[in-house]
């Protein structure tokens, strides 16, 4: 029990490094003082004195600590004249990797003469270690560095190493007991630092591993085995015994010891672990090692993120409207620019990666926005004045005029300017107030007319720019044939003139009012130029929007209109009465900056585009013509893709396209994604609709793919349970590529369940089995295994039966099949009985024992709404199962924690459960896994909580456990 003072922030992860431990025989019990019988290696000694034929074998102990599997050796052969023969084999267990090079930290000291033996290291454990910092999970680059270089000690949070390392004993896969070695860390933030719910880090330790290449042949003198010509006799009355291979290894040896040391490589490794922190205020004592964060197994692995941010940004919506829409994370996002990127940062804008269909609703919706500012604002529309641009000489120290346009209305004539360049501070050793000055002067026919004169400074520079609009009343109103020039003239103050380039100081705009002719397109990129009082919007004109990778094609085009136009209630009715007339046409046109055949642009890949939505009108500003309602004008939506998803997912290359094109005759060809395998449903629409992985025939798609869906059958259990499948509830794998995805949907129901095992006597187990969808008589099946059932983790800080941490032995541990236990009794079931045991050889404690899992079953099995039933089969002494709404019970059924008509039947209810916190996701560009989050869905269990106090609790309410 760890003692914590009240409102220190406290870090709710607790890492256990620890080094396996690896032995070559099975130890025979003992005094630790009796060599013979505490055996990790041997040493093999025969003798043959005088033709005697005296046998002599004598095991002399070796007690080194090793890491991993057992690593080098070495054999050494001699044959003495003066003692007839004498034949000595023996090897040496070595160390790979020491956990410290402190004698006092192995729970049994080496040796004195294998302890000059140990791998050496330069510096303490401690300063092999690093905590980077926060949101690296990448600890690669660390390998061209010294960490020491790294590190420059203020990280936070700072961690703590245990003083001693402890000696352990867990079960491996195999259920065999290894002896393990764990040193505690434990990381504290104490200054506060992390802030956020989570945080990742990775914790990097350095360390030297040695490795032997070959056996070791050493010729032996005489006196290497006896300390003196005195001792010749001693083994004719005293055996082998004083013959000490101590002799060897002391060091003495500098040729035995240069020989092994030639045949040892030795190496520096990095072992980085990744590392989530959920930082919060602990308020009462309890132990650490039971508390819990979401998206860890009961095994401690880790499945990836919960929450509305975790999401993909996507939503499973195509309804042709300009209201919102909700994303598959539950945020809104309007159909007007549901696929743009808000780079100011300032709206907090959402936004989508939006498939052809989604982009085409947003450029629809556009559409009629600027139809209808330019049916509103027409009648006040002039033909604006030509302007005039230039470049800058110089970008560096240089300021110059790149812009000069000229408008009128009644006497009024506006002048707007840009001013662009930079300045470098650092030049300059005196920095005036005033940057400079622009005139700018009014000419009428040659004669000025007026003239105005504006300052400005450095922080009037935004973003290296400079703008504005001066007007001037020349009191009239102008006729056809008067001429006016605007003249623009910069001039920079001491010093910035010295280094400023002339050339771009000057600038001039000369134009006729009331021409009769206007050479300026009428297109919406033109529109406020045309438009004085009011300006349109221009994110409407041109933005940047975030686009899956998909086609737009004209079949495309067609089937979009096919679907949006003949089913009821699809599209609104300017789409059905006019905007169809384009979209099916050549003058509705997508186009790219990069080469592609006209009616077949294929996207290159998922990312950010620019999109210039440029519209042409006819002379009166129209798109249909007044009388016959015939297109007039033209849609040209022009697309450069700047860059790639800052986090790439397998859904980007999965454009769905809603309904389109699953009535088309032609199938899909040139867009969209196409179904093999089998049928699951995707989503139901707003439309009461129903998105279903059909599969089209003969399409030509972006990309196939292949569904298959498990818990149909009764083996499909273990996929459910077990390994790195089990809680998964989707998983979508790519290619290399970015093709062929694989979608796996596994619709199932979790049920939190606790097992209690009571022993007074000598044995102690419990075993059951689990019928799926009903009970075998009401056609249920029996959940059958090639291995484990389910695995179970300890409840409470509890001991087990042997006087073991219940967490030690039991933290995501597999249960074992009744056929292959020591004590679960024969029965008619026991081919499908699964379940724990405690031989009575090891029991050392008397009570009960609880442990916890999550069973997760099918709700798509053949008998539908029925639940699985998991009754006990044997016990000894006695056992029940607790689960939601079901108490001390011998068989109990396996309920939906969600609730009772809360079965998963569509893949969009998946991620509904990772924004409720109740599924964890984790993906990359290349695959995609959604899971259980088990300890959400355990948590019901236990009254709504998993922490230390609340399964103490729980364990008490049901007549408490073994603690001592």
């Amino acid at each position: 029990m760890e003692k914590i003072k009240k409102n220190i922030k406290f870090l709710g992860i607790f890492l256990i490094m620890a080094l396996m431990l690896s032995f070559v025989s099975i130890p025979v019990s003992a005094e630790l003082g009796d060599e013979a019988k505490s055996q990790v290696g041997n040493v093999l000694i025969e003798q043959v004195f005088l033709g005697g034929g005296k046998l002599l074998n004598k095991v002399f102990g070796l007690n080194p600590i090793v890491h991993g599997v057992l690593a080098g050796g070495f054999s050494a052969i001699n044959t003495f004249s003066q003692l007839s023969k004498v034949e000595i084999d023996f090897s040496l267990d070595r160390d790979q990797v020491n956990l410290s090079e402190d004698k006092e930290d192995y729970f049994e000291p080496y040796d004195n003469y294998l302890l000059d033996n140990k791998i050496e290291q330069d510096v303490t454990l401690k300063d092999n270690m690093l905590l980077t910092d926060k949101n690296i999970l990448d600890a690669q680059f660390i390998e061209t560095k010294n960490l020491s270089e790294i590190d420059n000690g203020s990280n936070s949070p700072n961690f703590r190493l245990a003083d001693k390392t402890k000696l352990v004993k867990v079960l491996d896969s195999n259920n065999q007991a290894v002896s393990l070695q764990k040193r505690e860390i434990l990381f504290e933030d104490t200054n506060k630092t992390i802030e956020n719910e989570y945080e990742y880090r990775t914790f990097v330790v350095k360390y030297p591993k040695s490795t032997y290449t070959g056996k070791v042949d050493y010729d032996l003198g005489f006196s290497d085995l006896l300390g003196s010509w005195a001792n010749l006799l001693v083994p004719f009355y005293n055996g082998a015994s004083n013959i000490k291979i101590s002799k060897f290894l002391d060091g003495s040896n500098t040729k035995l010891i240069e020989k092994i040391n030639e045949e040892k490589k030795e190496e520096i490794l990095l072992e980085p672990f990744k590392l989530i922190f959920n930082s919060y205020v602990r308020d009462s004592l309890e132990n650490v090692e039971t508390d819990q964060v979401n998206c860890v197994t009961e095994g401690g692995l880790l499945l990836g993120q919960t929450g509305t941010e975790a999401l993909p940004n996507i939503a499973l919506d195509w309804t042709y409207n300009s209201s919102n829409a909700q994303t598959i994370s539950g945020m809104n996002v309007s159909r007007l620019d549901w696929c743009d990127a808000d780079l100011t940062g300032e709206e907090n804008k959402n936004s989508i990666f939006c498939d052809s269909t989604q982009f085409s609703i947003e450029l629809l919706n556009k559409l009629e926005k600027i139809q209808n500012f330019v049916k509103d604002n027409k009648a006040s529309f002039t033909c604006p004045t030509p302007g005039v641009t230039q470049s800058l000489i110089s970008e560096n120290n240089n300021i110059g005029i790149t812009q000069l346009n000229s408008s009128y209305d009644s006497s009024i004539i506006s002048v707007e300017y840009l001013l662009e360049g930079t300045m470098n501070l650092d030049d300059f050793n005196i920095v005036p107030e005033t940057l400079g000055s622009l005139a700018l002067t009014l000419l009428k026919d040659g004669v000025e007319e007026d003239s105005k004169i504006i300052e400005f400074t450095l922080e009037d520079f935004i973003e290296n720019k400079f703008s504005g609009t001066e007007e001037f009343d020349v009191g009239f109103i102008f006729d056809d044939e008067t001429n006016f020039k605007i003249t623009a003239i910069l001039t920079l103050s001491d010093p910035y003139s010295s280094v400023d380039s002339k050339l771009d100081n000057l600038l001039e705009n000369e134009f006729t009012p009331n021409s009769e002719t206007c050479d300026l397109e009428k297109t919406s990129q033109n529109i406020n130029l045309f438009s004085k009082n009011k300006k349109i919007d221009t994110s409407l004109v041109e933005f940047r929007s975030y686009l899956m990778k998909d086609g737009y094609s004209n079949d495309f085009k067609s089937d979009f209109d096919r679907y949006y136009r003949h089913t009821i209630t699809a599209a609104p009715d300017i789409y059905k009465d006019y905007y169809y007339k384009y979209f099916t046409t050549d003058n509705f046109t997508f186009q790219s900056s990069f080469d592609s055949e006209p009616g077949r642009l294929m996207l290159q890949g998922p990312g950010r585009y620019n999109v210039l939505l440029k519209v042409t009108f006819d002379d009166e500003w129209n798109l249909f013509d007044k009388t016959t309602d015939e297109v007039t004008g033209k849609v040209e939506v022009i697309l450069t893709r700047e860059i790639a998803p800052e986090r790439d997912s397998p859904l980007y290359y999965m454009p769905f396209n809603g309904l389109v094109g699953i009535d088309s005759e032609n199938a899909r060809q040139g867009y969209g994604v196409d179904f093999t395998g089998d049928v699951v449903t995707v989503s139901k629409l707003q439309t009461n609709e129903y998105l279903r992985t059909e599969p089209f025939t003969q399409s030509n798609t972006v990309n196939t793919v292949s569904v298959k869906e498990y818990g149909k059958n009764p083996t499909d259990f273990s996929f459910l349970n077990n390994g790195q499948t089990r809680g998964m509830l989707l998983n979508i794998n790519l290619s290399s590529t970015k093709t062929n995805p694989e979608l796996v949907f596994v619709p199932s129901r979790a049920t939190p369940v606790a097992l209690k095992v009571s022993n007074q006597n000598n044995d102690a187990y419990a075993f059951y089995k689990l019928d799926i969808g009903a009970p075998q008589a009401q056609g249920g099946e029996p959940a059958l295994t090639p291995g484990s059932l389910v695995p179970w983790t300890g409840v409470g800080n509890c001991l087990d039966f042997t006087g073991i941490s219940i967490l030690e032995t039991y933290k995501g541990r597999p249960d074992i099949h009744a056929i292959s236990s020591k004590l679960a009794p024969s029965t008619t079931s026991d081919t499908v009985s699964y379940g724990v045991e405690w031989e009575g050889r090891n029991i050392t404690r008397r009570g009960d024992v609880f442990l916890r899992t999550v069973f997760y079953t099918p709700s798509n099995f053949k008998t539908g709404d029925g639940l699985s039933v998991l009754t006990l089969d044997s016990y000894d002494d006695a056992a029940a199962f607790y689960t939601l709404g079901q108490e001390n019970a011998s068989s109990v059924e396996l309920r939906n924690v969600l609730g009772n008509n809360a079965d998963i039947k569509y893949i969009s209810e998946i991620f509904s459960l990772v924004n409720e916190k109740k599924a964890c996701i984790d993906y990359t560009a290349n695959n995609l896994k959604i899971s259980y989050n088990p300890i959400a869905v355990s948590e019901p269990l236990f009254g709504g909580d998993l922490s230390s106090d609340s399964q103490n609790a729980w364990v008490e309410s049901k007549g408490g456990c073994i603690i001592n």
